[in-house]
């Protein structure tokens, strides 16, 4: 343990405390979300440190023991120091008029939070030292932001009606989830989102085979597919709207049409790059094209496919955002227009906020896919 590990854990423990105190404001009908710790919570959870060269130790025990294992050492610091400070009038916390305490002290139910908070210690202390730093950089970069961003909105240096704040847009987040219009809106998003990059995935691959299969196919159409996927796709989403009518195909059609013309230049381009002398050596065995296509090509380019649906499954949501601007009743685009159009910024505000979050979860997730694919290749 050292005091590096001692600050990472001391403040990792105070945002899960105000987060978890603000869960349970919730609960109790709280829709400001007051959190709340102490200063002297700060050392006391900065010892959850000695969780690191533990885990090392601990690393051939089942994940279920070990969280117990943590979750039993963090109740009795808990004890512990809280009986220290109580002899002072200091002690945070005082559970006393709860059932399951143990001298006021310690909640035997909150075993489940101490056994899920000591693996959390657990993950966070077993990374890399480069790349805990970047995800803490990240993490501190965005909270510094939060908070200015509340601050500035509060102290009226910047227009909270123009520029909201994010206390603000929670609240918001909170209001429409209640009678369920944001889950409507969200998932209309991301179904259209998530059948446009089928779509594309399928059509791409499809369309790479077919110009790989005709040397001539692939000369005549090469320039036209060129032209279609440089121009701008804003362009042509009032023209699909027109041709096709306003309704959720054709936005699932501008979703794909942002991402598919360059996604089939990109697997052909990797059809073209494959190893010649593997080709040469199964039609020297009496192989044919499926031969050809199914043992050598498409295995060779499952990386680049994987890294082509990390960028797909992006550019098919911005196209589906783009549809919803102009041909929606529904979905988090629809919602962005109708919010500045009747000035309600908190709901713009908060559509874009969720449409972050979903861009990072999707490409998170074709990522962890990405990364399951390399360690099983080996």
């Amino acid at each position: 343990m050292n005091w590096k590990t001692f600050f990472i854990c001391g403040l990792t423990g105070w945002c899960m405390e105000i987060l978890f105190t603000s869960l349970g404001g919730l609960l109790r009908g709280d829709l400001l979300l007051n959190g709340h710790t102490s200063i002297w919570m700060f050392p006391i959870y900065g010892l959850a440190a000695v969780i690191g060269p533990l885990s090392v130790r601990l690393r051939h025990w089942p994940v279920l023991l070990r969280g117990c294992f943590y979750g039993a050492g963090i109740m009795l610091v808990e004890f512990i120091s809280g009986s220290i400070l109580r002899l002072f009038s200091l002690c945070p916390w005082d559970y006393s008029k709860t059932p399951y305490n143990i001298s006021g002290l310690v909640r035997l139910d909150y075993f489940p939070v101490w056994f899920t908070a000591g693996l959390i210690f657990e993950y966070i202390l077993s990374q890399k030292k480069h790349r805990r730093t970047v995800r803490i950089g990240r993490s501190s970069i965005c909270i510094l932001f939060l908070l200015l961003w509340e601050f500035t909105a509060d102290a009226g240096i910047i227009d909270s009606f123009v520029f909201s704040s994010p206390s603000k847009i929670v609240t918001c987040f909170i209001s429409m989830l209640k009678d369920g219009s944001i889950l409507l809106h969200t998932g209309i998003t991301l179904f259209e989102t998530f059948v446009s990059f089928a779509f594309v995935f399928f059509f791409s691959l499809l369309f790479a085979i077919l110009l790989w299969c005709s040397r001539k196919l692939s000369e005549t159409l090469e320039p036209y597919l060129v032209i279609l996927n440089s121009l701008p796709k804003s362009a042509l989403a009032p023209l699909l709207i027109v041709w096709l009518g306003a309704n959720y195909k054709t936005i699932i059609l501008t979703g794909m049409s942002v991402a598919i013309f360059g996604s089939i230049l990109n697997l052909h381009q990797g059809f073209e790059d494959v190893d010649t002398d593997k080709i040469k050596l199964i039609q020297t065995l009496g192989g044919n094209r499926w031969h050809i296509l199914t043992k050598v090509l498409l295995p060779a380019n499952v990386p680049r496919l994987l890294s082509l649906a990390k960028v797909n499954i992006g550019l098919c949501l911005v196209g589906v955002i783009i549809g919803e601007f102009i041909s929606s009743k529904c979905g988090l685009g629809y919602l962005i227009i109708y919010a500045s159009q009747v000035f309600k910024m908190d709901w713009m505000l908060m559509s874009i906020v969720i449409l972050c979050m979903i861009s990072m979860g999707l490409y998170g997730l074709i990522g962890f896919a990405e990364k399951w694919y390399q360690k099983r290749m080996g």
